[in-house]
């Protein structure tokens, strides 16, 4: 099949018009889609220091258990040093 100069124009004179409605809205979702990445990335950086905290916090929770485990085990102690003194 061969194309003629009509056929060609025919095809480039439907085509344009599409192109010149459609390129202005892909610009608008590119917009869109760009401040929709930055705000995930506002998100993400978020939730790591997020992470990060919730893990110290972990850590310091964890220290403050074995250091009332060790406190407990003292009292322990010295209620039974005391039982025996009276």
């Amino acid at each position: 099949m061969h194309l003629t100069f009509n056929d060609i124009a025919t095809i480039a004179g439907l085509c344009v018009p599409i192109m010149l409605a459609v390129i202005p809205w892909l610009i608008r979702i590119h917009a869109k889609l760009e401040v929709v990445a930055a705000e995930l990335a506002k998100l993400t950086q978020h939730f790591e220091s997020v992470n990060e905290l919730t893990h110290e916090l972990y850590c310091r929770t964890a220290d403050h258990a074995v250091k009332l485990n060790a406190q407990d085990i003292r009292i322990l102690y010295l209620n039974e040093r005391i039982e025996k003194l009276e």
